[in-house]
This record gives C-alpha cells, sequence and structure tokens, in this order.
C-alpha cells in the first residue's frame, strides 16, 4: 500500500503540472492576442497614383491610413520604398502602373505585400536623383515622390 507521503508528493506533482500547463495556454493565449492586435494595428494604402507635369516631372502618391517608417533605396533606375507596418489590401492596388506612354521619366510602380510591410517598386527611364518626403492628409499620411523629368 502506497504511504500518504508518496501520495501527496503525487498529488502536489500533478497539481504543479496542471499549473504549468495553464501557464502555458495563458502564455499562448496572450501571445496570439498581441499577434491579433499587431496585424490590426498595420497601416493600409488606401491609394496610389502618379500625376504627370507639362515639363516631363511627375509625383507619385501613396496615401497610407497611418504613419509609417520608410526605408529608401535606389540602384540605378530602381526605387525602392519599404513602408514598415504597412499593407496593400485592395488586390487591384497591387496592380502594376504601367507609365511608358506618360512624358514622364516613370516606366512602371507597383506595391506588393511582403512580410516586413509594403513595397513599393518604381522604374525610371533614366537614373535620377528622386525626394520624398511623408505629408500629414485627412485620414493618415501621404507618401510623395517627386521625380525630375527626363534629360
Amino acid at each position: 500500500m502506497l504511504s500518504l507521503n508518496v501520495i501527496r508528493v503525487f498529488i502536489f506533482s500533478a497539481l504543479g503540472l496542471v499549473a504549468h500547463s495553464l501557464s502555458f495556454e495563458t502564455s499562448l493565449a496572450q501571445a496570439k492576442t498581441s499577434l491579433e492586435l499587431a496585424e490590426k494595428s498595420r497601416a493600409n494604402i488606401t491609394f496610389s497614383g502618379l500625376r504627370v507635369y507639362g515639363d516631363g516631372s511627375s509625383s507619385f502618391q501613396v496615401k497610407i491610413s497611418g504613419s509609417t517608417p520608410v526605408k529608401f533605396s535606389q540602384n540605378g533606375k530602381s526605387l525602392r520604398f519599404l513602408l514598415s507596418n504597412a499593407e496593400v489590401e485592395l488586390r487591384n492596388n497591387r496592380n502594376p502602373l504601367r507609365a511608358e506612354y506618360f512624358h514622364s521619366n516613370v516606366v512602371r510602380a507597383q506595391l506588393k505585400n511582403t512580410r516586413k510591410g509594403a513595397l513599393l517598386s518604381i522604374e525610371l527611364r533614366k537614373s535620377a536623383q528622386v525626394e520624398h518626403n511623408m505629408l500629414k492628409h485627412a485620414g493618415g499620411v501621404v507618401l510623395r515622390i517627386d521625380i525630375p523629368a527626363v534629360k
């Protein structure tokens, strides 16, 4: 027959496993909630478009529902803007903007979702120094990219 001490050890061990299991499930539920909140807090890209001016210069604008950091890189005629913690929800906004027939230095632009955020890729006819800035706008911000004319 089992002694009373052995039974006590067994009961306390079982209770410890249950407590550990409950604490693991609580941690898992908290992690899931944090992930859901992070996904909901992503800024949405609501519009993107190209405006061409009479002198051949242009501006590309991206409207975003909330502020987001922008990482810019350029490799020759290729421009990349990573909008961290942003996403393109509408499928139509992920279609490429083919601008080769416009009187502009922009040939093509496209937005796509990545794990790090939304990536805007712009291909130019000729390499140029572009300027970009974030402007406050009703309902969010606008990333404006100024592109000089082809010379």
